[in-house]
């Protein structure tokens, strides 16, 4: 079977609209180290291919013509198939979305969607396989990093109704606490620690500042699983 090779991830679409497939893959090339190896409209064309090859990601439509694409996830379950699946589908049913996480969907769009979603999708999902393939062993706060929920995964958007940066008090906190620290680097730990918030919270507003050009940002490559990353404010 076939794996992608170095950093490039493999991919399929299963879907069954021509256009909405062209849309799909349109998205997919935009958004780095991916390569797609087919597109499918039929689940039995699809299910030709994955017994041969087995792509790291599948983009799976749940609504096909006397079919469900939660017939070819069971499948390929079934089959030992290692796989992931992102559904992709106007399907909002409690059922269809609790069975898809059954059977270990890594994501799930509803049609229709933004480009940002699904290039937030195929970018926590890199950072997943990255994370697995470059470590033997996790500790805990790597693991919780890795299995953070989707709730916490949802970026802060300045965009959003409910955020305001000039009103949110974590924000704030935060903003205040670096500018009293100006020549210090900090990881979301330790800010997350002294304004009393969770490591993840703190995380997400500090993305949010990177994306506003408010911090330096530097990686630390030395500890185990995802690289950590210090903070401090730009001058």
């Amino acid at each position: 079977m076939s794996k992608s090779q170095s950093n490039i991830l493999t991919i399929i679409v299963v879907e069954d609209d021509p256009m909405v497939r062209k849309i799909n893959e349109g998205f997919i090339d935009k958004v780095n180290d991916y390569k797609i190896l087919g597109s499918f409209g039929k689940l039995e064309d699809a299910k030709s291919f994955l017994k041969n090859n087995e792509p790291d990601l599948i983009l799976l439509d749940i609504f096909f013509p006397n079919e469900q694409g939660t017939d070819l996830l069971r499948w390929i379950r079934k089959n030992q198939i290692h796989s992931d699946v992102i559904c992709i589908t106007a399907d909002n049913s409690a059922e269809t979305i609790e069975e898809t996480r059954r059977y270990g969907a890594f994501d799930y769009l509803l049609k229709p969607f933004r480009f940002e979603r699904l290039e937030e999708a195929l970018t926590r999902f890199k950072e997943m396989k990255m994370r697995l393939n470059t470590s033997d062993t996790f500790d805990q706060e790597s693991l919780d990093d890795l299995f953070e929920s989707k709730e916490d995964e949802k970026r802060i958007s300045s965009q959003d109704a409910s955020y305001n940066r000039e009103t949110n008090k974590t924000y704030q906190g935060i903003l205040r606490f670096l500018q009293d620290n100006p020549d210090e680097f900090f990881t979301s730990n330790m800010i997350g620690e002294k304004l009393g918030v969770s490591r993840i919270t703190a995380r997400r507003y500090l993305d949010q500042m990177e994306q506003e050009n408010l911090l330096i940002v530097e990686p630390n490559y030395g500890s185990v699983g995802r690289p950590q990353n210090y903070y401090k404010l730009r001058s």
